[in-house]
């Protein structure tokens, strides 16, 4: 008896791997971006992202990785007409939940990893180029609609680690994206 149950939960679980979806996809849009803090305001900036993904479902849940470039930033930092734009390469890796049958709406939970590749501002804050860190960690919130092939969708990140050592400010942006699957499921 013991021997037919194992082998059934075995071939429950495998039944559930064979099932499982991957797709992998390209993915761009925009970045509408500000620095924040306890002392820091800015206005809102904008810049694009774009970059890769790759999809992983079963039985409505996933994970997904992205690979994305990415320009954030904040214009008028604390008033003093100074712009900062900041590039990164980021890799979300994003829970994946599909409560409609069929995957046409994803819900996306997770952290986010960038790397800064480049900084530039219009000189008015001294110091502060210099001291841009290299790593930042976010969270990432967002909902995506499915159809055919197609993704668009919008997502909240919100960073953790503060993108500067000299002044306590984190990158606050939303991105507005249209995807598609290159191939898979």
């Amino acid at each position: 008896m013991k021997k037919i149950l194992l082998l059934c939960a075995l071939s429950f679980c495998l039944a559930g791997v064979v099932q499982a979806q991957i797709s992998v996809g390209a993915k761009g849009g925009l970045n509408v971006a500000k620095l924040g803090g306890p002392d820091v305001v800015s206005d809102n900036t904008t810049g694009w992202h774009a970059g890769l993904y790759a999809k992983f479902k079963l039985l409505g849940l996933g994970l997904q990785p992205e690979l994305l470039y990415s320009q954030v930033g904040g214009e008028n930092f604390n008033n003093s007409g100074t712009d900062i734009d900041l590039s990164y390469i980021t890799a979300p890796i994003l829970l994946v939940f599909s409560p409609i049958p069929g995957g046409f709406v994803d819900f996306q939970l997770g952290p986010q990893f960038g790397y800064l590749v480049g900084d530039q501002e219009n000189l008015g804050l001294t110091n502060l180029e210099d001291n841009f860190r290299n790593g930042e960690v976010s969270g990432v919130v967002g909902v995506q609609a499915n159809l055919r092939g197609i993704n668009a969708g919008v997502r909240y990140v919100h960073g953790f680690t503060a993108a500067n050592s000299e002044a306590d400010f984190k990158n606050r942006l939303f991105q507005f994206y249209v995807g598609f699957r290159l191939f898979g499921n």
